[in-house]
């Protein structure tokens, strides 16, 4: 079972179940991320904030969810 730190309260409301239920499967073995694109998409991945793969800015990061014990 994973872990989530809400970073974004108000957000995290509006995450669709299916989302959160891929990262937790996402982060069974390596910490990921919950996010809202520009376009209002609701995503999980594996690029922490601050990242080179996310510095374009048009990312919310809105929980981290980590493997248990982590």
């Amino acid at each position: 079972m994973a872990r989530i730190t809400v970073l974004d309260d108000d957000l995290w409301k509006s995450v669709p179940s299916q989302v959160v239920e891929q990262a937790k499967e996402a982060a069974a073995e390596e910490p990921c991320w919950i996010a809202k694109r520009e376009d209002g998409h609701f995503v999980s991945f594996d690029a922490p904030p601050g990242g080179p793969d996310t510095a374009t800015g048009d990312l919310v990061y809105i929980a981290e969810v980590n493997p248990t014990g982590r």
